[in-house]
């Protein structure tokens, strides 16, 4: 099954700030997980996953599944930021489904 990937505003920031090698990483992993292959893409609560990329400083991209074959990614960090992140994800999440524009 192939999955639609679509990037929130807060997420394109977050990504657009990293150097290339790690933007590559992170592109792979999303590649993967477009084409079905969950990999570290585990639940949390709410509703929100947290994909685990075990590179350099530990990257998580948190996301949710917006419909039958769409992964909304909310937004993003390191391990070192982890619940600060997720809780800004829930957030994100809230908003989005009173119909915010995230996009």
């Amino acid at each position: 099954m192939t999955m639609k990937i679509i990037p929130s505003r807060f997420y394109n920031k977050w990504f657009d700030k990293l150097d290339n090698v790690v933007q590559i990483v992170i592109l792979t992993h999303l590649n993967k997980l477009s084409k079905g292959a969950l990999g570290n893409n585990k639940h949390l609560k709410g509703g929100v996953y947290e994909l685990k990329i075990d590179f350099q400083k530990g990257y998580r991209i948190y996301n949710i599944k917006a419909g039958e074959n769409i992964i909304l990614l909310l937004c993003a960090g390191i391990k070192d930021e982890q619940t600060k992140d997720i809780n800004r994800a829930i957030k994100i999440k809230e908003f989005y489904e009173k119909g915010g524009n995230i996009l």
